[in-house]
């Protein structure tokens, strides 16, 4: 019975792949960037840039930009849509991408709204084995190797907010 869970187990956790996110510590000026259902929650149309260097000076530093816009769309404003650019490199980790977004306000009160997003992200994902610190250099598997993917994702959230607060959840 042991030995049947340990290879349930095992087949299992070989299906699972792992993702990498941008650390980001700009969101309180800029929610979009962490939810998509906060797209249009200003009368404005913002467009915001966000540059994060961690470690500054030191060789293979976490550096992060960001580059989004967000609107509401029609006559009742009830739709909003954003775009943002991403680019993060951590190492010999390279993430860059592109996300669009959809959203729907529905109006609880006069000053209140809940909103409803998903986004579609396209991003291309880079190794570069040039770039790793190793003490084993008989391990030729990583060294030299540069290797490329892109991968398709999407995310969604859920988004309350009027004029003193707000709550969401992505």
């Amino acid at each position: 019975m042991k030995i049947k869970l340990f290879i349930s187990i095992l087949l299992i956790g070989s299906a699972f792949t792992a993702q990498q996110l941008s650390f980001n510590s700009q969101y309180m000026l800029n929610q979009y960037m962490i939810n998509p259902a906060a797209a249009g929650q200003h009368m404005e149309a913002p467009i915001s840039l966000s540059v994060r260097q961690q470690w500054a000076g030191m060789q293979g530093a976490p550096v992060t930009q960001f580059i989004s816009f967000n609107r509401r769309l029609g006559k009742k404003q009830k739709m909003a849509f954003g775009t943002q650019f991403f680019n993060d490199v951590n190492g010999a980790f390279k993430n860059m991408g592109w996300q669009g977004t959809y959203a729907y306000h529905l109006k609880i009160n006069e000053n209140s709204k809940l909103s409803f997003g998903a986004s579609a992200i396209l991003s291309q994902t880079t190794v570069d084995g040039t770039n790793f610190i190793v003490n084993d250099y008989s391990d030729e598997t990583l060294l030299g190797v540069k290797q490329k993917s892109f991968v398709p994702d999407a995310s969604a959230g859920i988004f309350y907010f009027n004029q003193k607060v707000f709550i969401g959840a992505s």
